[in-house]
């Protein structure tokens, strides 16, 4: 490299790295935009006021592992709970009215299976796969 090209490599490098930083802040703030906000998770509770972890992303066979019959129907159920889903099995109906959150608006045959996310019902596909598998 000659040394007049340092020179103005020197000189042009503040306006490239501008430009990039520039171009960067676009980019986040695009994403920031285009991505759709989630609701806060929890790994550890089954059931809080904010959103479970099983609404949110797919469950694994660790996070159903070990966990009784009735957590298992409780997780299954509570991603229909939460968009306002009532239940004929009394224990669920009851467990899902003692929840601040719980609104029932759709009775079991009147439930829009358009509501759940593709992840919301492969969970519930899973948990019942799961829930066939631990106990035929």
């Amino acid at each position: 490299m000659a040394n007049g090209d340092r020179g103005s490599f020197w000189t042009t490098l503040p306006g490239v790295l501008t430009s990039t930083a520039t171009l960067i802040t676009a980019l986040v703030g695009l994403y920031v935009a285009v991505t759709p906000k989630q609701q806060p998770t929890t790994t550890g509770s089954l059931t809080s006021d904010s959103q479970p972890f099983f609404m949110v992303r797919p469950v694994t066979a660790d996070d159903l592992k070990g966990k009784s019959t009735w957590d298992l129907d409780v997780m299954r159920n509570e991603i229909y709970a939460r968009y306002g889903r009532t239940f004929q099995r009394r224990d669920l109906q009851q467990y899902f009215e003692s929840k601040s959150w719980y609104k029932p608006r759709y009775g079991p045959g009147s439930f829009p299976a358009n509501l759940l996310t593709r992840v919301q019902q492969a969970n519930v596909d899973a948990i019942i796969q799961y829930q066939h598998t631990v106990s035929p």
